[in-house]
């Protein structure tokens, strides 16, 4: 998209909540896992005009289910980022990003003895403000690249 910026990472954080239907927590073993979304239109000092999509959603993997066949966080993070306007192309890098860094994990010996691991794969797409750009035109900008970067990928059949 042109002068947007896409940028995702994954990392641990203990400070996502452990979903409610996780009756007995101190029994699971396995990944909790928040995906946050955001697609920002910033003026070029940073403030921020407008927020054009955003969502989170919290969802949990167990542990053996994860190791025997990753393809269930994959179904779970593309289905949930369907629901935005990105290319296929952006939407299976943080989808891979997120599969390696929790395969990462599971062979880590210092995560060995922890049951609960948090991930935090945090997506955020920003449009800047064009110099002589209205900040209605910079929204209205941002929107149609959004809808043409997922009709590009779309017809271009990449993924």
């Amino acid at each position: 998209m042109d002068g947007s910026r896409y940028a995702y990472n994954c990392r641990l954080d203990d400070s996502i909540a452990i979903p409610k239907k996780i009756r007995q927590p101190e029994r699971y073993s396995g990944f909790v896992i928040k995906l946050q979304f955001c697609n920002k239109v910033e003026a070029p000092n940073g403030d921020v005009f407008g927020v054009l999509d955003s969502f989170t959603e919290v969802f949990d993997i167990p542990r053996q289910v994860f190791i025997d066949d990753d393809e269930a966080m994959e179904f779970l993070l593309y289905i949930f980022l369907l629901r935005v306007q990105i290319g296929e192309s952006f939407r299976y890098a943080v989808i891979d990003e997120a599969l390696d860094f929790t395969h990462s994990l599971v062979n880590d010996v210092t995560h060995a003895g922890k049951e609960i691991l948090r991930i935090l794969v945090d997506v955020v797409v920003r449009t800047l403000q064009r110099p002589n750009e209205s900040v209605q035109e910079a929204i209205a900008r941002a929107s149609r690249e959004c809808a043409e970067a997922a009709d590009r990928d779309v017809c271009s059949g990449e993924g």
